[in-house]
């Protein structure tokens, strides 16, 4: 099944009308009849569905673009939980973790955006930059963090962090591994071996939020 077709099945299985569609691919509401004539042929498969349309249309349906771009067509599952929606990127890893009251308010125009398919709520990217995290993430990798309400880290995760206004490690932030010690103590480790672990003193002043992607599924250390 080609991506044409299969965005036409999704559409019917979810009475949507491709006319709608066409209007949000192509921004605006008056389509002209050559352009309809031109979506029907993507949505028969006689041509194919131009690779500029495919996030967009996974936004409008409401599905993981994988859902899109896979050959199966056994997979697509409409009482999945995953969904598609746009998120902010925030900057460079050496930048705060956003606090929650920001993802109300960060649809600034000026920010720069990507997308990002899941069940997590409030999401933000950031490019990494620096080699202390490599032969994992490297500069310039866009990755996913996941703002945690009262932290609910778990030992290994890797993650995003910075220290609120008042902590010695105030100027510090990043991307490390999130290391608990046998006594209970935290700490932050870099894989890249040049680099020394971030032993904190005072935990209350951490910020963390867990990693959910980059372009390979997050693991522990």
């Amino acid at each position: 099944m080609k991506i044409g077709e299969k965005i036409k099945y999704i559409l019917d299985e979810k009475n949507l009308k491709q006319i709608d569609l066409i209007r949000f691919l192509l921004g605006k509401e008056d389509i002209e009849g050559s352009e309809r004539t031109r979506f029907s042929r993507y949505f028969s498969g006689i041509h194919e569905f131009p690779n500029e349309y495919i996030i967009k249309a996974a936004i409008f349906l409401k599905v993981d673009p994988k859902i899109l771009l896979t050959d199966k067509k056994e997979i697509i599952d409409h009482n999945a939980q995953l969904y598609t929606k746009i998120v902010p990127i925030v900057g460079n890893s050496g930048c705060s973790v956003p606090c929650e009251s920001y993802f109300k308010d960060w649809y600034d125009d000026t920010d720069e955006t990507t997308v990002y398919s899941g069940d997590a709520d409030m999401v933000y990217a950031i490019r990494a930059f620096g080699d202390s995290m490599e032969d994992y993430i490297y500069e310039g990798d866009i990755c996913f963090f996941e703002v945690l309400k009262n932290n609910g880290l778990e030992d290994g995760e890797v993650v995003h962090y910075s220290f609120d206004f008042g902590s010695d490690n105030q100027d510090i932030n990043g991307i490390k591994v999130y290391k608990k010690n046998p006594d209970g103590s935290i700490y932050l480790k870099p894989l890249n071996e040049r680099y020394e672990n971030i032993e904190i003193d005072k935990p209350e002043f951490l910020k963390a939020s867990r990693l959910l992607h980059i372009q390979k599924e997050a693991k522990k250390f």
